[in-house]
């Protein structure tokens, strides 16, 4: 099965008007997402090239799933895919109100603000969605709500909490947004965007880099995993590396994304109708 913008696709075919807004705000969000740049400019890509990626691995996950979905959940998904590092890159002057929003006091120092941007981000994406709503002319209040849910629940938030993350919105004559699952798809994905095209040369201060032994490593890593394809049964990672130490590293990494990946698979299970098919993450040393 093709999956290339499967959901996109499937949003053409069936809500030219769902269509037609998410197509307006790619175009509009690719300037806002390289705001990150100004706060972490020696941090992996987290602009419009890494949302894209995001996407396109949502997409392969999804695969046979598409028939289940509605074309409204898949502009909540696409959306979210472009919306949920906005976080990362939130305007100076709007940082107090970000974090007033979520009730935070950081040390007023530029680590510690740093570090709340970066530990909250997906909050912070949420509340920007929110925020910025009616710019990006979301069809309704509960669209715009789904799209900062599902943004939210790529990381920290937990998936099985009923009560703090329904199993669905009722977005009116849009139908019925199941977030849970867009969820799981958002955050394996994000999860999944490791390998060497996650650091573009353009957009990263190599110089900022080198001087951070920590950075340095990431970076490292992240060059050794050539690829990430994504099979109908699991996942692999393709790495190349004679440095035994750093595929060690690689080998915790992957551990770290089993983990995500079962999580995600059981929420799927226990909340969804849909299935994720994807059941191990494997490494091939090339």
């Amino acid at each position: 099965m093709d999956c290339n913008f499967l959901c996109e696709k499937k949003l053409a075919a069936e809500s030219p008007l769902l269509h037609r807004l998410f197509k307006d705000s790619v175009v509009v969000l690719q300037n806002i997402l390289t705001s990150y740049q100004s706060i972490f400019p020696s941090y992996t890509d987290h602009s419009s090239l890494h949302s894209m990626q995001v996407a396109n691995f949502c997409n392969n996950l999804i695969a046979e799933n598409i028939s289940k979905m509605t074309a409204t959940e898949c502009f909540v998904l696409l959306m979210a895919c472009y919306l949920h590092d906005t976080g990362m890159g939130i305007p100076e002057n709007e940082i107090n109100d970000y974090f007033d929003s979520l009730g935070l006091t950081p040390e007023d120092s530029t680590f510690e603000i740093k570090e709340c941007i970066r530990k909250n981000h997906n909050d912070f994406s949420s509340v920007f969605v929110k925020k910025k709503s009616n710019f990006f002319d979301f069809p309704n209040e509960a669209i715009a709500t789904a799209i900062a849910e599902v943004a939210r629940g790529h990381r920290n938030v937990d998936l099985f909490d009923e009560e703090n993350y329904p199993s669905e919105i009722d977005a009116g004559e849009f139908g019925r947004i199941r977030l849970p699952y867009l969820a799981s798809l958002i955050r394996l994905a994000d999860e999944i965007d490791i390998a060497a095209d996650r650091i573009p040369l353009l957009l990263v201060d190599y110089e900022l880099v080198a001087l951070d032994e920590k950075c340095v490593r990431e970076h490292e890593k992240h060059r050794a995993i050539r690829h990430l394809i994504i099979n109908s049964d699991n996942l692999v990672m393709q790495v190349h590396t004679d440095d035994e130490s750093l595929f060690e590293e690689i080998c915790q990494l992957r551990n770290k994304v089993k983990n995500t990946l079962d999580y995600c698979r059981r929420v799927v299970e226990k909340r969804t109708p849909f299935v994720l098919a994807q059941n191990d993450i494997l490494i091939d040393r090339i």
